[in-house]
Formats: structure tokens, C-alpha cells, sequence
């Protein structure tokens, strides 16, 4: 069952996503590179496996969501991905460059699950480095909007503290000092997946109707997103997209309990669309061809 789903996703990625939920989950041990001011995943421990569990969309667990599997090692019907895990407090980047498979062999990528975690892309559209970053050690603020809106800066400002990958800039602009603000970023942060991270929404009294099931039988409502890459066969250049996840946990008529998953489709983020940009305060540029990045 799983072999229908993957060919399905790698057929029409877009428009699997228009119909199923998502979250990949991965098997652990990773091995990451200790940086000064971050992690690195290491050149030969980028790719990793991914399979889909179409089995999973019908257990009380996971209802209406497709779990995707991600090994460390190769098994039956696993295909390769750019894999990007995540750490409390941390920057981790990964560059979408393989040292183990022909880059053209590796057409996808996925990073852990987002409740809150920021995730920032830069550099050329055929190896762009893709960063997972939390900030969930920094609680600066008396109240929970006061908290999210300054994780999400810390992130952006621990960031700015990652040393630029010289092959994201044109030679001729490498003397210059701003061209991280000016040319590479794009940010994915917790308020554009989690529609309640800064503000309340009535999205899930809008599903809770729509899903029939009584407010009275719902325990937990939860915001989180899933971020996930395609490489263009044609091209070599990577696109990028998130899903908006939304879950309702409530008991059924027998007193069991559900996890009802929602979600958003795909939306497109990187390269930029006209609506995320990482350094709002900066001017925006007309970008020299060499670096692949759109801006608005």
C-alpha cells in the first residue's frame, strides 16, 4: 500500500498534498557537526529514506494524516531524501548537496515536524542551504505573545550569526557586507503555519462544525506544519513548500480518543512569492541572475 502512496507523491507532489495531511517522522540517530554559533549535518549523513504509511491515515492515532517514515539506511520501497532533523535551542543547517547519491537521484526533502521552529532557506537554487531552527530555550516575556514574537526574533538574530556559505554570493559581491540581508534569506516562521502562534483564530470552531464532532467531546486543539522540497528533474532547482496541520483530539462515542488532522494543502514559500521576507527592514534588490533567488 505504501508503493501506491510514494508513486503518487513523486508523480504530482502538489497535488497529493492538496489531498492528504503530512508528517515526517524519522527513526533518530542522527550525527551532527558542533559549530560555533550552530549544528551542521554532516556531507555523507545528508540522505536518508522516506516511505509513506498510507496504513496510518485510519488508526485513532493519526486519522486523516499520512505519516512519513524516515530511515537512516535503505529498505524495500524507501526512496532517498535530503533530511534535516531538529534540536531544542539550536540552529541545525543542511546543504542540499550529496556526497553518497547523485545529487539527481535525490529529488526530495524533508525536515522534523514544526510547532513553532522557524525554518530559513539561502543560497543558489540548485544547492541551497535549508536551516531548522528553535528557540524554545529563550522565554523572554510575562505572556505567551510577548514569548513567540521574541523567539522569532532570537532565531532571526541567532541566524544573522551563521557564517555565510561563500558559494550563496556572487564573486563580485563577496566584498560587500550586507548581502545576506539583501539577496539569500527567506524565513518560514511560527505564525505563518500556526494561525493561533500570535493571535486567536476561530479556524477551529470552523473545522469543529465542519467535522460534526460535539465541542464538549474535544480535549486538545493543536497548530503545527509540515516543510518538505522538490527538485525540478528538468531544471535542478529546488522549490520549497509548507502545510498547515491543525488536529482536534476528542472521544468518540465508545470514550476513545481521536486525533481528527486537518490541513492546508501546500503552499509555496521559497523561492520567494512576494509574501516572506526574512529582513523586513531591508531594502529590497533586483538580484543578480548568478544566485537563482527570486525576490518580490
Amino acid at each position: 500500500m505504501s508503493k501506491r502512496y510514494n508513486q503518487a507523491f513523486l508523480s504530482d507532489p502538489l497535488g497529493f498534498c492538496r489531498a492528504h495531511r503530512l508528517i515526517a517522522d524519522a527513526d533518530g540517530g542522527h550525527v551532527l557537526k558542533v559549530k560555533n554559533t550552530y549544528k551542521s549535518v554532516p556531507s555523507d549523513g545528508r540522505v536518508w529514506f522516506w516511505n509513506i504509511k498510507e496504513e496510518a491515515e485510519s488508526s485513532p492515532e493519526n486519522r486523516g494524516l499520512c505519516k512519513i517514515d524516515i530511515a537512516s539506511s535503505q529498505k524495500k520501497d524507501y526512496h532517498p531524501c535530503f533530511w534535516l532533523p531538529w534540536e531544542a535551542g539550536t540552529i541545525i543547517k543542511c546543504t542540499l548537496k550529496s556526497k553518497v547519491l547523485d545529487d539527481d537521484d535525490v529529488r526530495v526533502f524533508f525536515t522534523a515536524p514544526v510547532d513553532g521552529c522557524s525554518i530559513l532557506i539561502e543560497g543558489p537554487r540548485e544547492t541551497p542551504s535549508v536551516y531548522h531552527a528553535n528557540a524554545v530555550d529563550h522565554t523572554v516575556g510575562t505572556d505567551s505573545y510577548t514569548q513567540r514574537r521574541n523567539r522569532t526574533a532570537k532565531i532571526e538574530q541567532r541566524w544573522q550569526n551563521v557564517p555565510l556559505p561563500k558559494r550563496a554570493i556572487p564573486k563580485h559581491l563577496q566584498s560587500k557586507t550586507k548581502y545576506r540581508n539583501q539577496f539569500t534569506g527567506r524565513a518560514l516562521h511560527g505564525h505563518h503555519y500556526m494561525k493561533n502562534y500570535l493571535a486567536p483564530t476561530d479556524e477551529p470552531d470552523k473545522l469543529l462544525k465542519e467535522s460534526k464532532i460535539p465541542k464538549n467531546k474535544v480535549l486538545i486543539r493543536k497548530y503545527m506544519g509540515t516543510v518538505f522540497g522538490f527538485k525540478d528533474a528538468n531544471t535542478g532547482y529546488w522549490t520549497f513548500y509548507y502545510q498547515r496541520l491543525f488536529f482536534i483530539y476528542y472521544t468518540n462515542l465508545t470514550g476513545q480518543g481521536v486525533k481528527q488532522w486537518f490541513g492546508s494543502g501546500a503552499i509555496k514559500f521559497w523561492p520567494g512569492n512576494g509574501t516572506l521576507v526574512l529582513h523586513k527592514q531591508s531594502p529590497i534588490y533586483n538580484v543578480d541572475p548568478e544566485l537563482g533567488i527570486e525576490m518580490m
